[in-house]
């Protein structure tokens, strides 16, 4: 079993906010993304953490925040999946990435879509580095939804994954599950919060039940959510 280490202070809580309150008004500000990346790295010393904001003019398209592992991960995951390794074998790979990336969507910055505070901010992204990152839940899903498919694959289908250029295609659904989970509702966000523990313990609770609520409640994201499902 992989040991994940977490360094918590409020300082670095803070500078964090600091950071997004500069981004809220200049989403642009790399000073401020270089401030988030140091005291992530702080955070999680034992992770390397990339942090950019992600220009988004498409209309329909909200994805909000995406935390994704190396190339080498997603490699890795996807030959364990062709390989048919048990999930203990795939969530050891994916909790075992040194190395992870996170798109902040320029929507939230710009408040286009829902209005957010820098706190309400700091309290997402940590919420969804801890639901990603310190999670079973998103490789456990790759892992059955990928299995399945395999399974149902043919013959000549289950060959063709096993070549390189065919990888590329099996790298879209575990990118789409990184993305900020498009399938909360507001029946499951106690649950989201009772398990965010180092977000309660520094004491962001409220901003991320107010930041959550609030991308539930916006009508552009019910709409992406409906298409989504169907």
């Amino acid at each position: 079993m992989i040991s994940l280490k977490i360094e918590l202070s409020k300082e670095k809580f803070e500078n964090i906010d600091v950071a997004f309150d500069k981004l809220l008004e200049n989403r642009s500000d790399s000073a401020s993304i270089k401030s988030i990346e140091r005291s992530l790295k702080s955070i999680f010393p034992d992770k390397k953490i990339s942090v950019a904001v992600v220009e988004n003019k498409i209309k329909s398209n909200f994805f909000i925040m995406s935390v994704y592992p190396d190339q080498k991960t997603i490699d890795t995951v996807i030959k364990a999946i062709v390989d048919n390794k048990d999930n203990d074998y795939i969530r050891e790979i994916w909790n075992g990435s040194d190395t992870w990336h996170i798109e902040i969507d320029s929507k939230i910055l710009d408040n286009s879509i829902v209005r957010v505070t820098s706190k309400e901010l700091t309290a997402l992204l940590l919420h969804e580095l801890g639901h990603i990152v310190y999670s079973n839940s998103i490789p456990q899903r790759i892992s059955r939804v990928m299995k399945l498919e395999f399974a149902r694959a043919g013959v000549n289908i289950k060959a063709a994954m096993k070549h390189d250029v065919f990888s590329q295609v099996l790298e879209i659904p575990i990118l789409l599950a990184c993305q900020f989970d498009n399938y909360k509702t507001s029946n499951n966000i106690k649950k989201e919060l009772k398990a965010d523990v180092f977000v309660v313990k520094m004491g962001y609770i409220d901003e991320l039940d107010r930041i959550l609520t609030k991308i539930i409640a916006s009508s552009d994201y019910k709409k992406n959510l409906d298409i989504n499902k169907s």
